[in-house]
């Protein structure tokens, strides 16, 4: 009998009834079996967040978890305020203790805490009655790797132990390390993994909200097409992706309620999943046309109080940096809903064109662009949403209709 059915026929054998049983009984003796030095595992491990509402991004109060895995030793030096830069560059796995009975699926939020703030790969929960396993991810949802019943351990330990092994983790840490060192958008990651949160959660209402409720067969998911001449090639119901394979800055046009905005926030979302495989994919921010001259006089004020909204972001000189390099996407939704002083708007578009290496893609309602941008900017429009390109009806209801 090797080791981990060993231990399971252990526990089988007791009756687990606190959390503390399940640390002792279960939880550690796990991590050793996975190769974990006891001099590497905390316990009651101090973890705190920032405030991102704050300018400053004051600390928050400090809690405890469980027990935080380290590819060091000296964990217990650094428990203080000022060693967040430490714990993150050293903490390998978060385990989340409940007793048994207690809800793991509750337990997530918490989990999750943890482990963004200790910049982990990995974090588990356990109840004594089972294991669920997840892997963090910048932007997505986190993988949940495995789910099982403790007594199901011995048939899923090859795999277990192929992902969680001190050898493994330290292995992937080391890794992902590099790629994020290496990754242009790790300044922005905070904004970025909000923005894409957000703009998935918009997605997903849009489409209830106008679909939904008069179907059964829950929401739609229509085609945009796109047609007209974009960095040098005739479009024709083209799939709005075919954007963001082109280079040039483009005016997108539609009639009113032709899905203008909903292609913005889908061009923002595929974005930000290119900018996880992509090392050098440009960042993209959404600015509303009809926020000039209220909330942002330029694009690079725009872009710096778009990134703070969510997360305090690099300061105005990194941002003007950063517009001149070429680091953003910037996606203007609605030049027809620009109420002050328009002109001036599509000014400040055509010099960040003509003087920076900023990509630009706005939208326009059709019949209130008079070519403003045609020096510098491509043209294409939206295929009417009840043309052959367009939404499909389901089960005679009318096709959906997007800002």
């Amino acid at each position: 009998m090797n080791g981990i059915e060993s231990l399971i026929q252990r526990i089988k054998k007791t009756d687990l009834v606190s959390e503390t049983e399940v640390r002792t009984q279960v939880a550690v003796p796990l991590l050793e079996l996975l190769g974990y030095p006891s001099a590497n595992r905390a316990e009651e491990f101090p973890i705190r967040g920032l405030d991102g509402r704050s300018s400053l991004q004051a600390p928050l109060r400090a809690k405890l978890a469980d027990i935080v895995l380290f590819n060091s030793t000296q964990h217990s030096g650094h428990r203080d305020p000022e060693s967040g830069g430490w714990v993150a560059d050293h903490a390998l796995v978060v385990v989340e203790l409940k007793k048994p009975g207690e809800s793991l699926d509750n337990a997530q939020g918490q989990a999750q805490f943890y482990a963004h703030w200790a910049k982990v790969p990995f974090y588990i929960m356990t109840n004594g009655e089972e294991i669920v396993v997840y892997r963090m991810q910048s932007f997505f949802d986190d993988v949940r790797e495995i789910r099982c019943a403790l007594n199901e351990l011995p048939r899923e330990w090859g795999r277990i132990s192929r992902v969680l092994s001190f050898e493994a983790v330290k292995r992937y840490s080391v890794e992902n390390e590099i790629k994020t060192q290496d990754l242009p958008a790790a300044g922005y990651a905070d904004y970025l993994r909000a923005a894409y949160s957000e703009l998935s959660t918009e997605l997903e209402h849009s489409m209830d909200r106008t679909v939904s409720e008069e179907t059964a067969t829950g929401p739609l998911a229509f085609p945009i097409g796109l047609s007209g001449s974009v960095g040098g090639q005739r479009l024709s119901s083209a799939p709005y992706s075919r954007l963001l394979d082109l280079g040039s800055s483009v005016m997108v046009t539609a009639a009113l309620g032709g899905g203008k905005t909903h292609l913005i926030k889908m061009l923002a979302r595929d974005l930000i999943r290119a900018t996880e495989q992509d090392p050098k994919a440009p960042i993209p921010v959404v600015l509303r046309a009809r926020m000039w001259r209220r909330d942002f006089g330029s694009i690079a004020e725009g872009i710096k109080k778009e990134i703070d909204d969510f997360v305090p972001g690099p300061a105005g000189g990194a941002i003007q940096e950063d517009l001149e390099a070429g680091r953003f996407v910037v996606l203007v939704d609605g030049l027809d809903e620009a109420r002050h002083q328009a002109d001036l708007l599509y000014t400040e578009l055509l010099r960040i064109v003509r003087r920076t290496r900023t990509r630009i893609i706005a939208t326009c309602r059709k019949q209130d662009y008079k070519q403003e941008l045609r020096e510098r900017f491509d043209e294409c429009s939206i295929d009417p949403l009840t043309g052959l390109g367009g939404a499909r009806r389901i089960q005679g209801t009318q096709p959906a209709a997007f800002c």
